[in-house]
């Protein structure tokens, strides 16, 4: 989410892809499960001016793209660390 804020705070339009409807539903309207400072907020900023948007249609979310970067959730440890 950093990275994709940063490249919307550059003025790229950005497009976010999930598999979870639910989470894709939450971005939309700016409900982040991220806790870094500034991401509700500056997420808010993008979504009002369009600049960002989310779905859950791949095809969607690629077409047109001049650049596709993928990232996914690091699953954690009983103790919190990363694995």
């Amino acid at each position: 989410m950093a990275s994709a804020i940063g490249f919307a705070e550059l003025g790229h339009t950005i497009i976010g892809f999930d598999i979870m409807p639910e989470r894709v539903a939450d971005l939309q309207r700016g409900i982040t499960p991220y806790r870094e400072a500034g991401v509700e907020e500056t997420l808010a900023k993008h979504l009002k001016t369009g600049r960002m948007r989310f779905t859950a249609n791949q095809q969607e979310a690629v077409r047109g793209a001049q650049l596709v970067s993928s990232a996914s959730e690091r699953r954690r440890s009983m103790t919190d660390r990363a694995i």
